[in-house]
Formats: C-alpha cells, structure tokens, sequence
C-alpha cells in the first residue's frame, strides 16, 4: 500500500515540479547565497512547497476517495503553506510571520477548538499551549529550512517514527502516509539537487502537519520532541551560546554546528546524512526503553535527560562561539 500511495505522489509531485519549472517559473521567488550559507550556490526557484497541499489533498481524496481530515485541520494546513509562500516572495520579518500564523491558530480553533492540545482542560491554557506548539513546529523546520535534505529528511524520520510506534491504533494513517510519501519524494528531488527548493511554504507546510499529528496523538507529545533531535539539540545549544555571549538573536547567522560541518568538509549530503542516522539512533532508543508508553510527566523527564545527553555533542560549540566572539 505504501508503495502505490508513494508512487502516486511522486509522480504527482514530478507533474508539479514541470510545471512550476516549464510554465511558471517567473511567479515563484529565487534562492541565493547569503551570508548565512553554509556553501554557495547558484540561484535557484524557492517555495515550490505551495505544491505539498495540493498534491496531499488531490491524493487524499484519489486514493481514500474521501477528505479524511476535518476542513479546519486543511484550513490549517492550506494557508500556513501560503502564509510560507508569501514568505518566499516577500521576506516577511520575524514579527509579521508570528502575527500571521497567530491570527491563523487563533481563527481556525475558533472554527473548530478540536485542534487544540488538552481540549478537556482549561480552555486559556490549552490555547496557549497548542498556539506555543504550532507556532514551534512551524519555526522548527523553517529555520533548518534550505539546508540540503535536512529539513524534508528530519520531518521524515520524525514523522514514520510517531507512525510506526502508533500505526495499529492511529486513526487517518493512509492520509499520514500521503503526506510522509509527498515529504519523501522531495527529500529524493532535493538531495540529487533538482533546481528548486521546497522554501518557506514546505516548511510551513512540514510545520502544520506536525502539529496536527501531535494534537491527534498527544500522548506522544514529548516523545515527539526526541525524535527531532540531534538538529533541535544544536539549535538549541547555539541559541543558549549566542544568549550567553551576547549575540544579537535576531541576527541571521551561519553557527550551528551543522553549518560549521558543511563548511569544513564542503558538501551538505554527508552532514545531513549523518544527522538523519542520529535521528534513526534516538528512534531505536525510545523504542528500545519503550519512553512513548510512559505518562506525559515522566516522558517530559526522559526528555530532559535524553537531551541533557545529546546536548554533549555541541559542547564543542561553545568553544567556536568563544573563539570568534
């Protein structure tokens, strides 16, 4: 089954890619090197993700003959992903992308507050918590966003692994697979640097999924987290650094130490390679100790731990950020 709802989407997502190369090539914005890339490159089309929705919902409905998820959680999806368009094309601040994706949360659970985290608690503490988790998701993968494979190849270990460990009892996994096989067919495409990137769209796209699989299976919430690692790790670890030596945090930077691996060893593929078999290894180890049956509180715990574990790896970082401080 997987196989055919893959194959579906890839060659639906080739059809796109034509497209947007062959007929609509001058809509959609150009990537260039910043001084915040790892490696240079020549310009390239971005935001070729505003195609993930559509691929997902003609799929969806091709292959389930139906529209498995409520209208608000394709709502949801649909306008982050042009939200991230928009973004591809304008360069939105900081501040212009959080009012965005606030007022979206907001008018969506207004809609239907079945999307939110812990709907059976206190309604002002689960808007809250849910909009700090959509709006991480969404930041998430737009920050690793543009880095050759790791953004699509994160999002495709982390989403298989919530898969797999649910798969006998999750509801809408065919619409799950739909949407790990979209992912998947660009991670192909990206890593044999075709000419176009997925942008802010894909990752917005990447972003809202993610929370919306967590919000159908929040027991699994802080599991969820685990399984990002190591590049959550080394954004957060770089972040700490930058706040203890007095970085301007806004400041587009190239100081993750997957950048600084890409420029040492000057290719992408290898780095990201490599973080997506770490990934793989923190997957075999939460299914090793089997950390996704325990509460919310003691998996918050083993998070903590599996973290402050992982977090030795950037240590070196610290030295980097001292050295050019």
């Amino acid at each position: 089954m997987f196989f055919y709802i893959f194959s579906v989407n890839f060659v639906a997502f080739i059809i796109f890619a034509f497209i947007s190369l062959k007929f609509l090539k001058s809509y959609f914005p150009l990537s260039i090197s910043s001084n915040r890339s790892a490696l240079p490159h020549d310009p390239i089309i971005r935001g070729v993700g505003i195609f993930f929705p559509i691929c997902f919902i003609i799929s969806n409905y091709l292959l389930t003959n139906s529209l498995e998820l409520p209208l608000s959680n394709y709502l949801l999806i649909f306008i982050s992903t042009l939200i991230g368009f928009y973004d591809d094309c304008k360069n939105l601040s900081y501040k212009k992308k959080l009012t965005a994706l606030i007022i979206l949360f907001i008018l969506v659970i207004s809609i239907d507050n079945n999307n939110l985290l812990f709907g059976e608690l206190n309604y002002i503490f689960s808007v809250f918590i849910s909009l700090i988790f959509f709006i991480f998701f969404i930041l998430f993968f737009n920050q690793i966003d543009g880095i050759n494979g790791l953004s699509s190849g994160t999002f495709c270990v982390f989403f298989s692994s919530l898969i797999f460990l649910k798969f006998n009892e999750m509801v809408l996994v065919e619409s799950f697979i739909i949407i790990l096989s979209i992912a998947f067919s660009y991670y192909i495409f990206n890593i044999l640097k075709f000419n176009f990137f997925q942008g802010d769209s894909g990752a917005y796209f990447l972003g809202a999924v993610s929370y919306i699989i967590i919000q159908k299976n929040e027991d699994l919430l802080f599991v969820s987290l685990a399984f990002l690692f190591p590049i959550l790790g080394d954004i957060i670890w770089t972040t700490l650094m930058r706040v203890f030596f007095k970085y301007n945090l806004s400041q587009p930077h190239k100081t993750h130490l997957y950048q600084k691996s890409v420029s040492k060893i000057k290719a992408h593929f290898p780095v990201s390679f490599c973080h997506i078999l770490i990934q793989f290894f923190c997957f075999f180890i939460i299914y090793y100790f089997e950390i996704y049956k325990l509460n919310l509180f003691l998996q918050l715990i083993s998070l903590i731990l599996f973290g402050l574990f992982f977090s030795t790896l950037y240590i070196y970082t610290s030295y980097l950020f001292n050295k050019t401080k």
